[in-house]
């Protein structure tokens, strides 16, 4: 195509080019947003290491060792989190995000609010525990998810990504108030002559070995309201769910706080029983949601691939298969290197993208710009194809846990068993599909819904 002659404009958006096609997974502010949630991270670090140390009274052991107490069981309950993420994972920097305000964000919110209350009306700690602290500390948490939610509608579109949110929120908050009371408790046994780190110790075995998810299920509550909020059709259930689950985390937190202010260990057992039971339930929930998202995404690729042609239909266990997706990447990259894995992982997000997308209109029940956001994610995937290597094709026997060969005779799917080329130049234009799409309409009849 000669320079004098004009492109036409991609799918993904009027106005630009095919060749010039940004990016469809690239949201705005994102470097931003990562300056931002570093910086509060180091501020918000160092701020509170200087305070407890100058105005506290800590010392620099006790501070280090409740930070490493505190530590210790983040990585495992983020995994946790991250795993109940896997098919449609979440942008790590927003995520960062959630737990950097939970640690520090939400803690100050909570602090220049609570500590003048107490100064004027000087409640019980019975009364500051049961009624003060649920009542400031969940909306506190809860603020970035609705922040977030208002502000990025395409971050959290469904059951999981509330759930998981909120979650990680509620781990950052509970870091830092672990940090607080395993200082406290450090310095408390000193002052009786009991070695403090003794007295963090127990503390820890107590906040971070018996009860290291409590916050999670209080902020989960919330969580779970307004990703139901967000599938909701009628606009008072997108206000009564957001409304009902925050209601429930702070009666979840007030409940736990009664009974552990009493200090009765009959009560207190009741209570934990009670925290347990609802912990399993969120657990269960949030297993029963993963496993939907899973097989939702199987028959959104499948029917992209039959019925539409955007895909090829061996290409789909290696898009939705989470342990597929890994075989696909590592065969990649041993083939030809760094570069085709490279090309694959893009491909897999994309095409999980377009799938979770396609279903919601498909539906009825369109996500935020899906339409348009479909389009684009096409175009960038019809860019990136040629560069893709995936392994032999697979097919997938029903009620078998394990992937089995196709037969030699299966139709391969473009540049499987081929390495990338050497100088490979995006297309000029956006090529069509390669199989015609159905007859019926992809976009659903009638205006486009606002959401």
């Amino acid at each position: 195509m000669s320079s004098s002659q004009p492109r036409p404009d991609s799918p993904g958006r009027p106005g630009t080019r095919a060749g010039e096609l940004d990016d469809p997974l690239h949201q705005s502010g994102r470097t931003l947003l990562t300056v931002l949630m570093c910086a509060a991270a180091a501020v918000g670090l160092v701020g509170g290491i200087v305070y407890l140390t100058q105005k506290g009274g800590a010392d620099v052991e006790s501070v280090a060792l409740a930070l490493l107490y505190a530590a210790l069981p983040v990585p495992v309950l983020v995994g946790v989190y991250l795993w109940l993420d896997s098919y449609e994972p979440e942008p790590r920097r927003y995520l960062g995000s959630a737990f950097v305000w939970g640690a520090f964000g939400a803690v100050t919110i909570v602090l220049l609010v609570q500590v003048p209350i107490e100064k004027v009306w000087e409640p019980s700690m019975h009364t500051s525990a049961v009624y003060l602290a649920p009542l400031l500390e969940e909306p506190a948490k809860g603020v970035f998810l609705l922040f977030t939610l208002l502000r990025r509608r395409r971050v959290i579109d469904g059951m999981v990504d509330g759930f998981v949110y909120a979650g990680v929120a509620a781990l950052g908050f509970a870091f830092t108030e672990n940090v607080l009371y395993y200082t406290s408790a450090y310095m408390a046994a000193s002052e009786v002559d009991i070695p403090g780190t003794l007295g963090a110790t127990g503390t820890f075995f107590g906040r971070g070995l018996m009860t290291p998810f409590m916050h999670p299920i209080f902020t989960s509550l919330f969580g779970v309201g307004l990703a139901m909020a967000t599938l909701a059709r009628k606009p008072i259930a997108r206000v009564v769910f957001p409304v009902i689950g925050i209601g429930a985390g702070m009666l979840a937190h007030g409940s736990w706080n009664a009974a552990a202010s009493t200090g009765e260990p009959g009560l207190l057992l009741v209570a934990y029983v009670g925290m347990l039971t609802l912990l399993g339930g969120l657990i269960t929930w949030a297993m029963i949601a993963r496993r939907n998202e899973g097989r939702l995404l199987w028959e959104a690729l499948t029917d992209m691939a039959r019925r539409r042609g955007w895909l090829h239909v061996d290409e789909v266990p290696y898009l939705a298969r989470l342990g597929l997706r890994s075989r696909a990447r590592a065969y990649a990259k041993r083939a030809s290197g760094d570069d085709a894995a490279h090309a694959v992982r893009r491909y897999q997000k994309l095409a999980c993208e377009t799938a979770f997308l396609y279903d919601g209109v498909m539906r009825g029940r369109p996500k935020y710009h899906a339409v348009e956001r479909v389009d684009a994610m096409r175009a960038a995937m019809t860019l990136v194809r040629p560069r893709i290597v995936l392994p032999p094709p697979v097919r997938i026997v029903k009620r078998l846990p394990r992937a089995v060969r196709s037969p030699a005779w299966g139709y391969p799917p473009p540049a499987w068993h081929q390495p990338p080329p050497t100088t490979w130049q995006a297309p000029q234009q956006v090529t069509s599909p390669p199989y015609p799409p159905p007859p019926a309409p992809y976009r659903p009849p009638g205006p486009p819904r606002r959401r």
